[in-house]
């Protein structure tokens, strides 16, 4: 029985270290789909990402009686955003992949930043870079780096010169794009984005809805995995089909390059 106890002890605080490696994970979503009349579990993210149920579910706190229960297995089909931040970013931090692409390195200070958004940074101060990307092209502070606060860079809005058609340019993009997409919207906004996408090179689809000439103003999984393709193409992490700044970003400077 004393053996027994001291297995049961070991146990607890092994789970319990386990738990802290993992970082606070949320407590599990119920999802319930009307159309489909069924219930789902879904992993809800944790301390680095924000996760939002797939199309059709709503959140819910007891399953329908008649509605078929599949919650004995937890599902991670969601839609997640990564959360940006210094712990986030942080090499070897608990919990899943933060957005880490703007952070900055002083590879002599031992110093890391934020950058608000660093494909809009013209230039870095003296002897900061980009933070280099590692295993599954993420980019990280090292853990024997200090975080500084309130870090900036050289941007195109700072420059005072007369030639203003790069701005006229992003007002016009910006009156277009003034949200962030993801599946399930819906809007002109949408439909604009599906043309870009078309015009180059990221094809929702050969023929029918959504493909050149007929695109739509509805954001589905064809559109999501058009723009999951662009992502990766150029070098926007996490790739997950969500448009938000940087790839709003990037997409900018694509249709710059292409005359759109």
């Amino acid at each position: 029985m004393k053996t027994k106890k001291i297995l049961i002890i070991i146990l607890f605080f092994s789970l319990a270290s386990f738990s802290e490696l993992q970082g606070e994970m949320s407590a599990d979503k119920l999802g319930v789909n009307h159309q489909t009349k069924e219930c789902a579990s879904f992993i809800s993210g944790d301390e680095c990402s924000t996760c939002s149920l797939p199309v059709g579910y709503i959140e819910a706190e007891n399953c329908p009686a008649g509605y078929t229960n599949n919650t004995s297995t937890t599902r991670y089909d969601l839609i997640c955003t990564a959360k940006k931040g210094g712990f986030c970013c942080s090499e070897s931090h608990s919990g899943s992949s933060g957005d880490c692409e703007d952070v900055v390195v002083n590879n002599k200070t031992k110093e890391c930043g934020l950058v608000e958004d660093i494909y809009a940074c013209e230039s870095l101060q003296t002897g900061w870079e980009r933070a280099p990307q590692h295993v599954w092209n993420e980019r990280y502070c090292p853990s024997t780096y200090k975080w500084k606060k309130d870090f900036s860079c050289q941007t195109g809005s700072n420059n005072t010169g007369s030639n203003n058609t790069g701005s006229n340019d992003d007002n016009k993009f910006s009156e277009v794009f003034q949200r962030d997409l993801k599946v399930g919207d819906s809007g002109e906004d949408v439909k604009v984005l599906q043309q870009i996408l078309n015009a180059t090179g990221y094809k929702i689809v050969e023929n029918g809805s959504g493909s050149k000439g007929n695109e739509t103003t509805y954001f589905g999984l064809l559109t999501q995995k058009a723009l999951i393709k662009f992502q990766i193409k150029n070098n926007v992490y996490p790739s997950q089909g969500y448009f938000g700044p940087k790839t709003r970003s990037a997409i900018f400077k694509i249709t710059q390059l292409y005359g759109e």
